[in-house]
């Protein structure tokens, strides 16, 4: 699990400079590496990860990945 959730945080990290998030790459990540990642993101980028984050919870269309982001802000 842990190299999906590097795996993962990688492309968050490099979603984070794009104009538009790399939805269906996330989406396909495992839950659990998806929700530990996001987690890890918002923790090692703090008030700076909540528009990315924000972006996630309301425009990616895949059910999984809304609902990760919108419990990592909260």
């Amino acid at each position: 699990m842990e190299a999906a959730v590097s795996a993962c945080l990688a492309r968050l990290e490099a979603s984070l400079g794009e104009a538009a998030p790399a939805f269906d790459e996330l989406a396909a990540f495992p839950p659990a590496s998806l929700d530990t990642a996001l987690r890890r993101f918002a923790q090692s980028h703090g008030a700076d990860a909540l528009p990315f984050l924000r972006t996630l919870a309301e425009n990616a269309p895949h059910k999984e990945l809304r609902k990760a982001a919108r419990r990592t802000l909260y």
